[in-house]
């Protein structure tokens, strides 16, 4: 009878919320916004979730949620540990890495966040025996980069690379969706200050990609064998937008007007940065 009960709810290999995959996935960085909707991605296909944390469980306790009960497991991390990096890989056969940061920390610069911690994980995963090692870099990583931010994400992808050579790079742009860093934060700004500057006399231009097409790449490669190990693909949405459209967007949607004032790149990455460094309430 209870084998008849359990078989009538779980549904082997059919992909849904209460099947099983048969993979278990390690997702780093899930206090994040792409990893949550990554998460989201393998707890519908029945594909269990060690989800890493280096804060409380808090943090990442809105993934519990993602999949079937018992499905998503919250692990403690201290990612200058090997041993701690061991322990969330114990029984997973697949890696994904979206751990990142926009600014250095107290505690860790952006290379040791982006390389350092990104290899570590890497080796260990190798080590291990991972058969599927998805890193999240960025689409302005290049070796040739001269902002701190996009030279460290290439200086991750160096260090993965060299510790995982199957590892698979997806390099997103600019990520919009619920939650997300960009439209949200635009529109903070945009309703709290009062003069909104345009980069680039608003010609500067963006191709954000969405969030759920780029938590659907991470699942897509992760579950395809060695069809595109050692491959990177860069993500970027299907339309170039000015920031003098974007901002124009944000003011329709959200019913509001700014004064907008065109200014260089230059200036506009200066005032940007003092801006950033401001506290700012969400909407």
């Amino acid at each position: 009878m209870v084998g008849t009960s359990f078989r009538r709810f779980v549904h082997f290999g059919s992909g849904g919320r209460s099947s099983v995959s048969g993979s278990t996935a390690t997702v780093f960085g899930a206090s994040g916004f792409l990893a949550r909707y990554v998460v989201s991605k393998f707890g519908r296909t029945g594909t269990q979730v060690v989800v890493p944390h280096r804060g409380e469980e808090y943090d990442v306790r809105h993934c519990k949620v993602m999949g079937d009960l018992g499905q998503i497991t919250p692990m403690k991390l201290d990612q200058r540990s090997e041993d701690s990096i061991a322990r969330t890989l114990a029984r997973s056969n697949i890696v994904i890495n979206c751990i990142g940061s926009w600014v250095p920390t107290f505690h860790n610069t952006l290379s040791e966040t982006h390389a350092e911690a990104s290899a570590r994980i890497a080796k260990v995963a190798k080590r291990m025996g991972v058969k599927q090692f998805v890193h999240i870099s960025a689409l302005s990583a290049s070796p040739s980069a001269t902002d701190a931010w996009s030279k460290s994400k290439w200086e991750g992808e160096v260090a993965v690379r060299n510790a995982f050579p199957e590892a698979i790079i997806l390099r997103p742009g600019t990520m919009c969706g619920p939650e997300d860093k960009f439209l949200n934060r635009l529109a903070d700004r945009m309703r709290s200050y009062p003069v909104m500057p345009e980069w680039g006399f608003g010609e500067a231009k963006v191709q954000p990609v969405s969030v759920y097409d780029v938590a659907e790449a991470v699942n897509v490669v992760a579950n395809k064998g060695s069809a595109y190990h050692g491959r990177v693909f860069d993500l970027a949405g299907p339309k170039v937008y000015t920031m003098a459209e974007i901002l124009s967007f944000i003011e329709q949607t959200c019913g509001m007007h700014a004064n907008r004032l065109p200014v260089p790149t230059s200036i506009g990455l200066m005032i940007g940065s003092m801006i950033e460094s401001a506290p700012y309430a969400s909407l």
